[in-house]
């Protein structure tokens, strides 16, 4: 894990995983309710997602700073 930022909205735990490149959401309890990201260049993928935040309606925003970009 890289990045942690919690959605106030919701209550869930927002990780960036650097090594899976991938983004794990937990809710309260500490259970994985959705993982999104896969390795690659496209929409969705991730070479290095370090930075996470989440807005005040959910949206979770993802920095990528192989690929310098963020992704929603």
């Amino acid at each position: 894990p890289w990045g942690v930022a919690c959605s106030a909205r919701s209550g869930h735990l927002v990780v960036s995983e650097v090594d899976n490149r991938r983004v794990q959401i937990f809710d309260a309890a500490g259970t994985a309710v959705r993982c999104f990201g896969s390795p690659g260049s496209g929409n969705g993928q991730f070479e290095a997602p370090r930075g996470v935040a989440v807005s005040s309606s959910d949206e979770v925003f993802v920095a990528d700073t192989t690929k310098h970009n963020i992704q929603v």
